[in-house]
């Protein structure tokens, strides 16, 4: 099983790297989120006798390794990384586009282009879940109309063990929570990427800074240490909305 933290970083790196030139996916989902095994040619340099050239050997070896790739850019958008100088009117977005159960609460109604922006950000939230819990976080077989008051009124919760106890195939705890640190910060990065007020939504930058993500290089198993990480993040929080115009 692969680290689930280190999947997310993966990801969330990608979408980082796509906002950063302006590009917005809009249909981040698990189908589209892919994990390849990759080879790179390496070469090493041998330590040996010098050749009449005056050249040494090198030899070459393939390194393998896997990598998370984001697919089908059929939704993307490009979004003016200008937006917030622009003095102009707003564009507003009317189109509906993406998958329901993965759509964040802005998208259901006219928003601000930069709001394909803070809706990746809501996207990689679900799949968070989804792939901790092995459950679905909105139920794709509601019709339209209840999916999406669901999903603008906020109306879903972590696994709890009433739940597991009627689910079996369901866990109050992910499989990857080695510890109690582990789940808490998982926990708290999911229900900060599923904030229902875009302006409050973390970036995907400052997404990547999250305590949940160092589990990626090292295990954070002091509670104290733990939550001043929280607080730090919390308390410098960067989001996609305009300084200049105001948080909408």
């Amino acid at each position: 099983m692969y680290n689930a933290s280190w999947i997310i970083w993966s990801l969330l790196t990608t979408v980082k790297s796509l906002h950063e030139r302006g590009i917005a996916h809009c249909d981040i989902k698990p189908e589209n989120v892919v994990i390849v095994e990759e080879e790179e040619e390496e070469k090493e340099e041998e330590e040996g006798e010098e050749t009449d050239s005056g050249n040494s050997d090198d030899s070459a070896k393939n390194r393998k390794y896997f990598a998370v790739k984001l697919i089908d850019f059929g939704n993307a958008v490009y979004v003016d990384q200008n937006y917030e100088e622009n003095e102009e009117e707003d564009e507003i977005y009317e189109d509906f586009i993406g998958t329901p159960n993965y759509m964040s609460p802005e998208r259901y109604a006219p928003r601000y282009p930069w709001h394909a922006w803070s809706g990746d950000v809501w996207s990689v939230g679900v799949v968070t879940y989804e792939l901790l819990f092995q459950r679905p976080l909105f139920d794709d077989h509601k019709d339209i109309e209840a999916l999406k008051k669901q999903i603008i009124q906020g109306e879903w919760c972590f696994p709890t063990t009433s739940t597991a106890a009627r689910q079996p195939d369901v866990s109050p705890r992910p499989d990857h929570a080695q510890d109690d640190c582990f789940f808490i910060a998982a926990k708290h990065f999911i229900r900060h990427l599923l904030v229902l007020d875009p302006s409050q939504r973390a970036s995907a930058a400052h997404a990547l800074k999250h305590p949940w993500l160092s589990c990626c290089t090292r295990i954070i198993d002091d509670t104290a240490e733990l939550f001043h990480s929280i607080h730090c993040w919390k308390k410098d929080l960067t989001t996609y909305a305009p300084l200049t115009k105001g948080n909408r």
